[in-house]
């Protein structure tokens, strides 16, 4: 019983770290899009979350396909990828946090994303715009 126990401390302690990077990630993301003066955001839950190129508030699975621009997504990955920053290439772009991750990791998430973002600067204003 003290082993199980033992095991769901260190359990709940990896998900509690998770919601923690989960989170600064999340307001990571928010302040790259402030700083470009961009629409989007970051959705995250947890380990998961997802950069949204377009209007906020996501409330649900409509509203956030709403709100992609898979252009400026399949960019990210591209632009991630020539910095040292391996995204899965999944569509939509999102991420999972593991137990290898730590702050330095999401923030350098965080720093891509903002230089992207300064990089686009007007290019980035509506969601009909291609690039």
């Amino acid at each position: 019983e003290a082993a199980v126990a033992d095991v769901l401390a260190k359990l709940y302690a990896a998900y509690r770290r998770f919601e923690q990077l989960g989170l600064r990630l999340a307001a990571g993301c928010e302040k790259a899009f402030a700083a470009a003066g961009a629409p989007g955001g970051a959705v995250a839950l947890g380990a998961r979350g997802s950069v949204v190129f377009g209007p906020l508030p996501v409330r649900d699975a409509a509203t956030f396909e709403a709100a992609r621009r898979s252009e400026l997504e399949r960019l990210l990955w591209l632009y991630a990828a020539n910095r040292g920053l391996y995204l899965t290439p999944a569509r939509p772009q999102n991420w999972a946090i593991s137990v290898a991750h730590g702050e330095a990791e999401v923030d350098h998430y965080a720093a891509v994303l903002g230089e992207l973002l300064a990089e686009l600067g007007p290019a980035l204003d509506g969601p009909g715009r291609s690039l």
